[in-house]
């Protein structure tokens, strides 16, 4: 009977014990709160670099040294206004007739190229004008060799404009 009195005692104790500790104050857990960011640091800001000088205002121009086969000699004359290119006159000399004014040549390159000196030229002058950039400037299908003569030949011209 001792025993049932001692192990009645225990049992009575465990259970007031987790009735206390039941009853008792919750404690949340404790979350430690995000460190605030520092300010980020105030920038200045900086002024933009000044605009490259522009180009010198003038007509420049820039020939082929040699004819090719046919007797073309390549020539462009690039005019600058206001530190842009406001002009461009692009074409082939032959004893003074111009390339793109020979009808024959047109009817022969056109059905083959689907282009003709006239209307290339023009296509690579207004791209010129357009870009204010020679390296932004690409060939003219069908007239490829033209075009990489108006390339050479405009870095030439303004080159003297610098």
């Amino acid at each position: 009977m001792k025993k049932f009195k001692v192990l009645a005692l225990v049992m009575v104790l465990v259970l007031t014990v987790g009735m206390l500790a039941a009853c008792g104050t919750k404690t949340e857990p404790v979350t430690t709160p995000e460190p605030t960011p520092a300010p980020a640091p105030v920038v200045e800001p900086t002024p933009a670099p000044a605009e490259p000088a522009g180009m010198k205002d003038g007509i420049y121009k820039a020939t082929q040294d040699k004819a090719d086969q046919y007797g073309w000699k390549g020539f462009v004359e690039v005019e600058v206004k206001d530190g842009k290119i406001a002009a461009v006159k692009f074409d082939y000399d032959n004893n003074g007739a111009l390339k793109s004014q020979d009808a024959a040549y047109k009817a022969q390159m056109e059905p083959v190229s689907k282009t003709y000196p006239e209307k290339a030229f023009a296509e690579l002058q207004t791209a010129l004008v357009e870009k204010q950039d020679i390296t932004a400037v690409t060939a003219v299908a069908g007239a490829t060799m033209s075009s990489n003569d108006f390339i050479a030949l405009v870095k030439l011209a303004l080159e003297q404009a610098k």
